[in-house]
């Protein structure tokens, strides 16, 4: 089933026919450059028919010297023995995204090298018809993340005995449609949860919307949630809009930061909840959804219904699964791997291999971390990318600023400039010279710690609140 035969048996007939069926380009290199294979559509992209290609017999360096392919991804596949993808241009009809793959033979020798190319005008289709079908580029991001492969991105680290626990919680309670409230301060990656209990939930191939209900406005946050009619309001749409009740039929919806949710909305969510039906805004025919519902707040929501800034009745509704997401101060297992595992995105993402020193990485362990995950991400993220050289130290970072603001309540010490520890004369009496070289030990330590007193007592192997009077002994605090 070569470029210049024709086809012998039924079975290359059917396979030609195959091929021919791509929605793309194929084009087929042997291991001299000349062109094998290409099926019709791959060579009217370059303005010639099967025949013509047999007429020229040109090798792929030939097709690019002429510019009629810029950037064949076959050539460098071919040239590298290497899978390559690469945007191809040159005298084509229209530019594609091509992706390149070496053929080997059972010695480990090359023999072909082949491409699949599909032209820009694919992907401009696709894109429109993701976003006729949910009318709006936010609903298309929505869904276009829930196709992605988001595992990596959304991995639970977990090395502390609670979290291990919690997460054996949810893939319990992840096959039952029951709603789950997730409780916890800000930063500690409570939508990060949701997304676990939906991955291990058996409606996982479904879809799965987040909507932040703190980041609505207000006047917009029913017609987000429930959609309207065509001529709801001023300046709605004339066909009507679905909400992401509707989108999120036989799937699941996180409602993040619910304790933000306006109290005239919550009753008409109460009511979704308790019905499973839906009215669009100026709609008259209610609609059945199954949905299931997973909330987060870093509110206390307690204390918001007895000050009736939420509904008791809602608060009753969402709170059948109560779950309290720890900080990272109660967790400080965590964070050496937490690190470890920014440490590999980002390394990763901009091409590096930075590492933290050990000191650093101690540094880190003592800190209470008040943003929780958010801060340890954003503090890794910006040590690898400002960092002078591939080991990180504290004196790369700006957190050593960070840490003396949030430490015990001190002037910071005035640095020792001298790295080795001097007594006194040795015609000093013994418990002078032994007091003068606790000081200047203490000190010394104190110092190498970033001024961190948790730090430096367990450093020194003391408790912290005798550290901090010898502290305050040697006015060092």
């Amino acid at each position: 089933m070569l470029l210049h035969s024709e086809d012998k048996t039924e079975r290359e007939k059917v396979y030609r026919k195959i091929l021919e069926a791509y929605q793309g380009n194929i084009l087929c290199l042997n291991k001299q450059g000349h062109i094998e294979f290409v099926n019709r559509q791959g060579a009217a992209t370059v303005g010639r028919t099967i025949e013509k290609v047999v007429e020229e017999n040109l090798t792929i360096d030939e097709i690019e010297a002429k510019n009629i392919l810029i950037n064949s991804a076959a050539g460098r596949a071919l040239r590298t023995g290497e899978k390559t993808m690469a945007y191809i241009t040159g005298s084509i009809r229209e530019n594609v995204t091509s992706f390149g793959v070496p053929v080997f033979n059972d010695n480990g020798e090359m023999e072909y090298a082949v491409s699949y190319s599909l032209e820009e005008g694919f992907f401009k289709e696709m894109a429109m018809i993701l976003q006729k079908s949910i009318e709006e580029k936010y609903h298309a991001e929505q869904l276009v993340s829930h196709f992605s492969n988001q595992a990596k991105e959304n991995q639970v680290v977990a090395e502390s005995a609670r979290i291990k626990e919690i997460l054996e919680m949810f893939r319990n309670i992840s096959s039952f449609k029951s709603t789950v409230l997730l409780l916890g301060e800000s930063g500690v990656g409570k939508e990060v949860y949701a997304r676990y209990i939906f991955d291990y939930s058996q409606i996982n191939k479904s879809t799965y919307l987040t909507v932040n209900c703190a980041a609505i406005p207000e006047n917009l946050v029913e017609s987000e949630l429930f959609g309207y009619e065509g001529g709801a309001f001023t300046g709605a749409k004339k066909q009507g809009h679905m909400g992401l009740f509707e989108m999120a039929d036989k799937g699941t919806l996180f409602l993040d930061e619910i304790g933000d949710m306006p109290l005239q909305i919550q009753s008409k969510l109460l009511r979704v909840l308790e019905t499973g039906e839906v009215t669009r805004i100026s709609g008259r025919t209610p609609k059945k959804v199954d949905v299931r519902i997973i909330t987060a707040t870093n509110k206390d929501l307690e204390q918001m219904v007895r000050e009736k800034k939420f509904r008791e009745d809602l608060y009753y509704r969402i709170n059948v699964f109560n779950v309290r997401i720890p900080p990272i101060r109660e967790r400080t297992e965590d964070i050496r791997p937490l690190i470890h595992f920014f440490l590999d995105r980002y390394n990763k993402k901009y091409g590096l291999h930075r590492f933290f020193s050990e000191c650093t990485m101690e540094l880190f362990e003592a800190y209470d971390w008040p943003g929780n995950v958010r801060e340890i991400r954003n503090i890794v993220e910006r040590s690898v990318i400002s960092s002078r050289g591939n080991k990180m130290t504290l004196d790369d970072l700006d957190f050593k600023k960070t840490l003396n603001g949030k430490n015990e309540d001190h002037s910071p010490v005035t640095p020792n400039k001298s790295d080795n520890i001097v007594t006194r004369a040795f015609n000093a009496p013994l418990k002078e010279a032994m007091k003068d070289f606790e000081k200047q030990y203490i000190e010394r330590v104190y110092r190498d710690c970033g001024l961190n007193v948790t730090l430096t007592a367990q450093k020194l192997g003391v408790h912290k609140t005798g550290l901090y009077k010898k502290l305050k002994e040697y006015e060092l605090v």
